[in-house]
């Protein structure tokens, strides 16, 4: 699977995620397949989890209420599903590829 498809019956994206909580800084990158979430939030009592939302709604511009957990609240690699259109941010290559 790549790190971002198409729900073909919503139109959600579902995101697939590798998570490395008490990081120097947050950030997003794509690796070997998967969307490498680095985050400073350590990974107990969801504060992970809570600042994975955070980072994905400010990072692509959704609502808070587009991002949820789907897969994997308790582990590293996760599956998020994004509820609304994510404007991808610079140095994430775009899922969609170029456009035409």
């Amino acid at each position: 699977m790549a790190w971002a498809q198409r729900d073909p019956q919503s139109g959600d994206w579902l995101l697939s995620l590798r998570i490395t909580p008490r990081s120097k800084q947050e950030a997003l990158s794509v690796e070997g397949g998967q969307l490498r979430v680095r985050l400073k939030a350590p990974p107990a009592e969801g504060k992970a989890n809570a600042a994975l939302r955070r980072l994905l709604v400010k990072r692509l511009r959704v609502p808070k209420s587009a991002v949820s957990v789907e897969a994997g609240a308790r582990g590293r690699d996760k599956k998020v599903r994004i509820a609304a259109e994510p404007t991808w941010p610079e140095g994430l290559a775009d899922p969609q590829g170029p456009g035409p």
